[in-house]
């Protein structure tokens, strides 16, 4: 069974601290010099470099990731793309990063 969800900020740092979980950050690195990023962030890769997609399909898709932008646009991009690829569990952050940090 897969599970693509939106999460709340308070729900997405509870399960950002579970086990076994990646928190991705798919930010630019100015947007990372900016504003930071979220606790518990284990990877982070811009999703505007040409190595994007072949990062994401070299990661492990029995994982559970929690993903995070700057504006919730790219994480949907990313989730569509994520869940026709086959990735066990993957959670959005759903609402602006400038808005929690």
């Amino acid at each position: 069974m897969n599970n693509f969800w939106a999460l709340s900020l308070e729900d997405f740092l509870q399960k950002s601290s579970e086990k076994w979980v990646e928190v991705f950050d798919i930010r630019t690195m100015q947007e990372v010099q900016m504003f930071g990023q979220m606790p518990n962030t284990t990877i982070h890769h811009d999703i505007y470099l040409p190595t994007f997609i072949n990062f994401v399909n070299n990661l492990d898709k029995n994982k559970t990731y929690l993903i995070y932008c700057y504006h919730a646009n790219r994480t949907k991009v990313l989730l569509d793309y994520m869940k026709q690829n086959w990735f066990r569990e993957v959670y959005e952050l759903d609402w602006w990063i400038d808005v929690y940090l």
